[in-house]
């Protein structure tokens, strides 16, 4: 055998080594719940479910984390904690099933910090829709809209009290389907459709209401921040990263 036969067979053994071990590492998630787990608070936390730590680094305010949180199937708890590892707010327990998705966001009201824990629940929808889910974590209530940019608010308002979400603890219809030109979420006082320069709102992007991923799962939540202004950010669903 020559010898460039014999480092053919060398790098073909090493590449079957190495997709081997590429394949060992790759997590089998099927079997667990997937959490997307979100910080609405101008804390700097560290997220776990139960005991089990289930972030790579702390979760900074008014952000969520890219990568899934795997729950084994079963009753549990989400935890947020300080940096010194005392508990920030503990979930209701959860029966968290396999194969299905959850959103976990830690709020807060009125200084009282608390941890919201919902299914995440879809329905199928026609090409050229999207669907949208609200979080009122504000600590007050407000009413929302969701139109097409710039458009005068019209119909009945969604009015979220604080700490609110569309769906409730059931997530039961909490994704709105809105056509994808309706794309800018406001929130307003209740009762109320004025528009000062001041008035919240977020323009969800082309990205959010067309992509695959996203397209039955943009959330958006609104928070305030150290200055005590609403800042609305959104999340998608978790990646199985």
């Amino acid at each position: 055998m020559s010898r460039h036969s014999f480092a053919l067979l060398a790098s073909l053994a090493l590449l079957s080594a190495c997709d081997k071990e590429s394949t060992i590492l790759q997590p089998d998630n099927s079997g667990s719940a997937a959490v997307t787990i979100v910080n609405a608070t101008n804390l700097t936390v560290h997220p776990y479910v139960g005991t089990t730590d289930v972030a790579a680094a702390n979760l900074q305010a008014l952000t969520a984390q890219a990568a899934c949180a795997f729950v084994a199937p079963g009753s549990n708890t989400v935890v947020f904690k300080a940096l010194d590892s005392s508990v920030v707010a503990t979930s209701a327990a959860m029966t968290f099933e396999a194969g299905k998705r959850y959103t976990a966001v830690l709020a807060s009201n009125a200084g009282v910090n608390s941890v919201i824990l919902v299914p995440e629940t879809f329905t199928t929808l026609t090409s050229g829709n999207y669907g949208v889910r609200i979080l009122n974590a504000t600590g007050q209530s407000g009413d929302f809209y969701i139109t097409v940019p710039a458009a005068t608010p019209s119909g009945a308002p969604i009015t979220l009290a604080a700490n609110e979400v569309t769906g409730g603890a059931s997530g039961a219809n909490a994704y709105l389907t809105k056509g994808i030109t309706a794309t800018q979420v406001r929130m307003f006082n209740v009762g109320s459709t004025t528009l000062p320069a001041s008035t919240p709102s977020i323009q969800l992007d082309g990205l959010t209401t067309t992509n695959v991923t996203w397209t039955q799962g943009v959330t958006t939540i609104f928070a305030k921040n150290p200055s005590n202004v609403i800042v609305p950010f959104t999340t998608g669903q978790c990646q199985y990263l």
